[in-house]
């Protein structure tokens, strides 16, 4: 929940750090097995809200709480109870919470207060608060797709007669049509429960606009012929742009432009992050909702763009009704199978309507991505509704959905058509020392999606226990649920168990084991597959000053791989892949905490059965970070890498300039170096720059065969970004 007509001159006093010293390990257990898509921009633009607007603790709800890293719902409860009883007015206070860690508590010194609530009506002097952000960031090395030459063949006529008398070769110029430098620039202004957002966005290769038409294909040798008319002509937009608003007036807010919307477990919406397995081993499985939140962010796919309505949901009451309705119409890029010309025409020669896939990368460099964007346009309306009471809440959420264009299944099971609706229903019990959690939810077709769970805490351990079952041609097109594919919610079943539990003085041990199978198959699998993923995981932490953790980590699962046994033949053969990997660690802290040192050795193992040799990969890194003063600060890492292909990857997460999300797969041979500084001259203003670069030993190019292919061994790039606020 955010107050943001609470706590206004500690807000205005904090400066925009991104990632506050000694927590960017919990946030590193949060997002390391998500994707830079499914956890960069909003899930880090939520820790910020948090940051200049703190979570009130005399307000706020254990369910709000739980999404903060290394916050799980025991611990929330625990807190919220504690605040209650004893009406604390300093974090200090909360070292009498023998349970709550101090990774914790550096976290709700981060993102919390202990403040009294002001009203923007006894206060209306309160001052509008303006942030903005803007960085800009380019690769150093040439990619193929800025230097290479694309040609169209030109029919030359005769003006007298209009023969062909010959055929000219012009160049139309490189595959990407933009500039190689990505910039974004980002306005946030607030004034009391008031917001504005705008955002802009252009990714390298990306033009700042672009003229299409359907008369040409824009096929390299492509043959024109200059008499014929070249019909209308589109502008495309290659840029992202992005805006939203919300007002509140007493418990109703209206939200215009584009929002998020996440309600229940995820099973019908939620947005871009969670779901994924690894970090929180109590709280993986289990969500909370933020409800419709104005979207600030530049992930370009996971958001809705209209407007809503809400009732009692900014503050998230603990008691009594909220909902919420709402609607969106946008647009998605979509590929339409083969295209000519801007038709599709099948055997009869007629044109058709079918959707062949959705992409989301947002991407919008070559002709052939600008031409797909904006193809499918899609309306949603939808309402919430939610009642909670003190042992918990329970809540409906529903939309409709429409498409311009119906979507063609990719797998017999997959949903079809152009119209969509999706119903679900979540609640949550609390009782005693633990508390129940679950959401079912179904679609047009009858197929249903659930996940329920029991969580709590026995002794000094917590434990939860999950399940899941989610039908084959289960379709939620927003939601983002819990398992092996949170984001494509389908034919999967799985139980889940986490346990985390003090074993000795300042040390933990937590662990979780999933099992999971999916009944039909899938898209990369022709076969039904089972699964079995385990983690065990120990820190320890003798001083503050100085922590330790290990990790061990396997799954084993099915999977399929083409072996030769004929001329000519090479079926499929199903085998189990087992992925092995562990992982220590070590981290000091000086005294004052100007000083931080992290190693790391982790050691991955990837095992075919007999099909092919076993594959093995390594990553040691050494990180460093150094605050010589208050408003200056220094971070470097240099890591060492190798690894036999891309499933022996280790994935590395690192300090990046506020805001940005850097979790890079490491395999091959080489080196990973970057250098990040920050400087705040004054209190309203901050600079940042990031150098980073990857050497590898063994190869001669990198992303070889695409259009981001590099001649030669070094990756490189830099990053330079401005923050102010007044």
């Amino acid at each position: 929940m955010l107050l943001a007509a609470c706590l206004c001159n500690q807000a205005l006093a904090q400066t925009d750090e991104g990632v506050p010293d000694g927590l960017e390990i919990e946030i590193e257990r949060t997002v390391e097995s998500a994707s830079e898509e499914e956890a960069g921009p909003d899930f880090l633009d939520e820790l910020e809200r948090y940051h200049t607007n703190p979570i009130n603790l005399y307000t706020t709800t254990a369910d709000v709480l739980t999404r903060l890293p290394g916050i799980t719902l025991p611990d929330a409860v625990a807190i919220l109870t504690f605040v209650d009883s004893l009406t604390p007015v300093e974090f200090d206070q909360f070292e009498e919470m023998p349970a709550l860690t101090v990774a914790q508590l550096s976290i709700l010194r981060s993102y919390t207060t202990l403040a009294r609530p002001i009203s923007q009506l006894d206060h209306p002097g309160l001052p509008l608060r303006v942030a903005v952000r803007s960085w800009w960031f380019r690769d150093l090395q040439p990619r193929r797709g800025y230097g290479d030459d694309l040609f169209r063949r030109v029919i030359r006529r005769d003006p007298a007669t209009g023969d062909s008398i010959a055929v000219d070769t012009i160049s139309l110029g490189p595959s990407y049509v933009g500039p190689c430098d990505a910039l974004m620039t980002r306005l946030n202004l607030n004034y009391g429960d008031h917001e504005l957002n705008l955002t802009f966005e252009k990714d390298a290769g990306e033009p700042f606009s672009f003229s299409d038409t359907l008369a040409r294909n824009y096929a390299n040798y492509e043959l024109v012929d200059p008499t014929q008319p070249v019909g209308s002509v589109e502008p495309k937009l290659g840029t992202f742009i992005s805006g939203s608003g919300a007002a509140t007036i007493g418990p109703v807010r209206l939200i215009v432009g584009d929002f998020t919307a996440e309600y229940g477990q995820g099973l019908g919406l939620w947005s871009s992050f969670g779901g994924t397995k690894g970090g929180n081993v109590i709280d993986a499985p289990y969500k909370a909702g933020r409800g419709i939140t104005p979207y600030r962010s530049s992930g370009e796919v996971a958001f809705f763009r209209g407007g809503a309505v809400t009732f009692n949901e900014s503050g998230r009451a603990r008691k009594g009704f909220s909902g919420s309705v709402f609607g969106s119409y946008r647009s998605f890029d979509a590929l339409f199978g083969q295209q000519v010309f801007g038709q599709l025409p099948n055997s009869m020669g007629d044109t058709l309507t079918e959707v062949t896939s959705i992409r989301t990368d947002g991407y919008h460099r070559t002709r052939t991505e600008l031409r797909r964007s904006g193809g499918l346009d899609e309306r949603v309306i939808g309402a919430s509704a939610r009642y909670g009471f003190d042992q918990g809440h329970v809540g409906i959420t529903g939309y409709d959905a429409r498409y311009s264009v119906a979507i063609q299944p990719d797998l017999p099971y997959d949903f079809s058509g152009q119209n969509f609706h999706l119903l679900s229903l979540d609640g949550r019990y609390l009782f005693g020392n633990f508390y129940l959690f679950g959401e079912a939810a179904g679609g047009t077709n009858g197929n249903i999606g659930m996940i329920a769970g029991i969580g709590g805490s026995i002794d000094n351990a917590t434990i939860v226990i999950a399940g899941r079952s989610v039908d084959p041609g289960f379709y939620t097109p927003h939601g983002v649920g819990f398992g092996e594919s949170p984001r494509q919610q389908q034919n999967e079943r799985g139980i889940y168990i986490g346990v985390k539990a003090p074993v000795i003085p300042q040390g933990t041990l937590s662990a979780y084991f999933d099992l999971y199978r999916f009944p039909q198959k899938t898209y990369s699998i022709p076969f039904p597959t089972n699964g079995a993923d385990g983690m065990l995981q120990f820190d320890w932490a003798p001083s503050p000053r100085f922590s330790l953790s290990c990790r061990l980590r396997q799954e084993v699962k099915g999977d399929a791989m083409a072996v030769a046994d004929a001329p000519g033949r090479a079926p499929r053969v199903l085998f189990d892949k087992t992925t092995a990997s562990g992982r220590i660690e070590a981290g000091y802290v000086s005294v004052g905490g100007r000083v931080q040192l992290r190693a790391r050795f982790e050691r991955k193992y990837v095992g075919y059965a007999v099909l092919r040799p076993a594959a093995n990969g390594t990553l040691t890194f050494l990180d460093l970070r150094w605050r010589p003063t208050a408003r200056l600060s220094f971070g470097g890492r240099i890591a060492l890498f190798n690894g036999d292909n891309f499933d022996a990857a280790i994935y590395e997460f690192e300090q990046d300039v506020s805001g940005r999300f850097s979790n890079l797969a490491l395999y091959g041979q080489g080196q990973r170096l970057y250098l990040l500084a920050q400087w705040s001259p004054t209190t309203w203003g901050t600079i940042a720059a990031k150098y980073g670069e990857t050497w590898y030993r063994n190869r001669t190019a990198i992303s070889e065969g695409g259009l981001q292919e590099i001649s030669g061994q070094l990756s490189n790039s830099i990053t330079v970004q401005i923050d102010v606020k007044f």
